[in-house]
């Protein structure tokens, strides 16, 4: 910058000096009295504590606790929506009462007013608080407005607690009820199908076969006794028919003269013909004494004690008789365990596909039932004050002396804006000042240099201040 720049703009400061004054101090007039003429603002503020559970957090249920910040944060959400606000206002009377204000006017201005934020102490994230704080232009309203958003808050987070440890409470008793409803279904399925296939069940599958194969053995035993007393008792019949029941054996009367006839008969007929008259004798008087011997057994049958031939024969067709029901009885025993042990591979599919389901409903019922302890533990710790939960560490206090307006710093500010818009008062009219003044000028707007400059000399000289000391050369040459 050349000394002729320097007493040009010189010259203008001057020659704007006037305008700058009085545009700085209107400014600085409308900008004092607007700072002096600001309502005092008082701010009241109280502090609500997150207190840690005074249960170690490893004895909590799962979930006890968790998201304080994210809690907050939608505490503070719903502190600040419309109709909570509006509620607000219209409690402590904070709507104007001269002229028409909009309702999102009043609102915008309570979130202006309202302010909450975390406060960590000694720097330890553990330890973790809640600044409520309102600002109005009365000190009493502000501690009042305050007071009430504190209090609003520890309402909600213990209504919220109470809510949310109650509402799992009644979801897992519906839960457990209707898991145990199953389960009893399923076992009583599980029972009737094992009453219905209780001889054919997997589990004694191994003591049927075993009872088969004993069953079995034991038929053999009683086949091989059985074939042996029919034997037996053949042989006997055989030989009383012959009457060679041997040596020792007392006979009745008449038996013995039966006996005698037979024997004479079979002796006879080694001589004579079945034609002769002896043998045809002997038969008559067999014939007879046979007659004689079945008439007198009838008379004497209910007088006479048995014979030893025939309680032995009749011990004989007794045992075979109970030989007979108890090979019958064993072989429907074992078509019985027959059918039984064809039938269980089934059975067992059908049992285990039950038992699975079983297993399955079990589980659910102990998952639903084991929630349902943690839910009423949490309810209980929620309802005895024992968990995590809001205190009130300092409640709002009404303030003694205004947080605002600072109406220093709004001095000065208006000062700066004074002395800008003065400064701007002079720049914006030469900027828009395109006429030639100076040498410069030309040589700007024609891209010549000038060597030197006559300047222009009026007839009667305008008013207005002259530069001083200029001496312009006859002659301008490019």
């Amino acid at each position: 910058m050349t000394h002729d720049d320097l007493r040009f703009y010189s010259y203008l400061f001057v020659r704007r000096l006037p305008l700058m004054t009085a545009v700085g101090a209107l400014i600085s007039a409308a900008g004092l009295y607007y700072v002096f003429t600001l309502p005092p603002v008082y701010e009241s503020a109280g502090t609500i504590l997150v207190k840690s559970p005074e249960i170690s957090a490893s004895l909590l249920p799962s979930g006890n606790g968790d998201g304080t910040l994210a809690r907050l944060q939608v505490l503070q959400q719903e502190l600040l929506t419309y109709d909570a606000l509006l509620d607000l206002a219209g409690r402590h009377d904070l709507v104007p009462h001269s002229g028409v204000v909009s309702t999102d006017k009043i609102v915008s201005d309570m979130r202006n007013q309202i302010s909450l934020s975390p406060v960590f102490f000694g720097g330890n994230e553990g330890a973790l608080g809640f600044s409520v704080s309102f600002s109005a232009s009365e000190p009493a309203l502000a501690a009042a407005v305050a007071n009430d958003l504190i209090e609003t808050i520890l309402n909600r987070d213990l209504d919220e607690r109470a809510t949310r440890a109650s509402v799992p409470v009644s979801f897992f008793q519906d839960e457990v009820a209707k898991r145990r409803a199953d389960l009893a279904a399923i076992e009583g399925r599980l029972q009737a199908y094992k009453t219905e296939h209780l001889q054919a069940l997997p589990d004694t599958l191994e003591f049927r076969r075993l009872l088969q194969i004993n069953l079995r053995d034991r038929l053999l035993v009683l086949e091989r006794e059985q074939s042996a007393l029919q034997s037996r008792r053949s042989n006997y019949l055989a030989l009383q028919r012959a009457g060679a029941l041997g040596p020792g054996v007392n006979l009745p009367p008449e038996q013995s003269q039966l006996r005698d006839l037979r024997q004479a008969l079979a002796s006879q007929r080694t001589i004579f013909s079945e034609d002769s008259q002896t043998i045809q004798s002997l038969k008559a008087q067999i014939a007879a004494a046979q007659s004689e011997l079945e008439t007198a057994a009838k008379a004497s049958d209910d007088r006479t004690e048995p014979r030893p031939e025939d309680m032995q024969l009749a011990e004989m067709d007794a045992r075979l008789d109970a030989i007979a029901q108890e090979r019958e009885s064993l072989q429907r025993h074992d078509e019985d365990l027959s059918t039984s042990i064809a039938a269980t591979p089934a059975n067992e599919a059908a049992l285990s596909a039950i038992e699975r389901e079983y297993d399955d409903a079990r589980t659910l019922y102990t998952t639903a039932a084991t929630r349902l302890a943690d839910a009423a533990t949490g309810e209980q710790i929620e309802s005895e004050l024992k968990g995590e939960r809001l205190v009130l560490m300092e409640a709002a206090r009404v303030p003694q002396r205004p947080s605002g307006p600072r109406r220093f710093l709004l001095a000065l500010g208006v000062a700066a804006a004074a002395l800008v818009g003065a400064l701007a008062s002079a720049a914006i009219p030469e900027l828009l000042n395109r006429r030639v003044r100076r040498a410069a000028d030309i040589e700007k707007a024609f891209g010549i240099e000038v060597i030197a400059s006559i300047p222009n000399i009026p007839v009667r000289p305008p008013l207005r201040l002259k530069l001083p000391h200029l001496r312009p050369l006859p002659t301008v040459q490019s």
